[in-house]
């Protein structure tokens, strides 16, 4: 749970960036709409036992930073370069640093079961090729930052969502109350006034 907590941190932490960076404003109503959305992550994450600090966890607010330093960086780059471009150039940079663990990811590759390298598969052509491509072009066409990345905040609903539907877990209530916040949050961020 402190996982799911600290990364959903990243549209507060990104919303702070383009603050002081791209020098986006954005008011009253939009911080009371981020806080309520990361209000609603914190109580689906947290029912089950609260916090739990171990030694991973400088490395999630690492995470945390780094991706809400891409968002903004990419949102700069927006000007000279398409969607596409911006995600092939950090596909193929995140390629080159992790290279360093192909020797030992070959062998295991040769002694997966056809799940597990579909899985691969999947995870590599949605979950990173065809999702941060729509990423980057959701933010060539926001006017702010932060119109983008509070989408980030559905990802714990969306995901409570297809364990239902695809493994049949069943929610905890604290889940529906969490949801529910997190709906309203990303809901009034999008209709709001920015500058209030």
């Amino acid at each position: 749970s402190a996982v799911s907590f600290i990364i959903s941190a990243s549209p507060v932490i990104t919303a702070i960036l383009a603050r002081f960076i791209l020098s986006e404003k954005i008011g009253l109503t939009g911080w009371i709409s981020i806080f309520c959305a990361f209000a609603g992550v914190g109580v689906i994450t947290f029912y089950n036992g609260g916090f739990n600090l171990n030694s991973g966890v400088i490395w999630i607010c690492a995470a945390a930073v780094l991706i809400s330093g891409y968002n903004i960086f990419q949102r700069k780059l927006m000007s000279r370069y398409s969607p596409l471009e911006i995600t092939t150039y950090c596909i193929i940079a995140g390629a080159i640093l992790l290279s360093i663990f192909a020797p030992q990811s070959f062998p295991q590759v040769e002694t997966a079961s056809i799940t597990q390298i579909a899985a691969i598969l999947i995870l590599g052509i949605f979950s990173a090729g065809i999702a941060y491509v729509c990423w980057a072009y959701a933010l060539s066409k926001a006017k702010q930052t932060s119109e983008v990345t509070n989408y980030m905040f559905m990802t714990p609903v969306i995901t409570t969502f297809l364990g239902f539907v695809l493994i049949g877990e069943k929610p905890h209530i604290s889940v529906y109350i969490g949801g529910v916040l997190v709906l309203l949050g990303v809901f009034f961020i999008n209709k709001r006034n920015w500058r209030v």
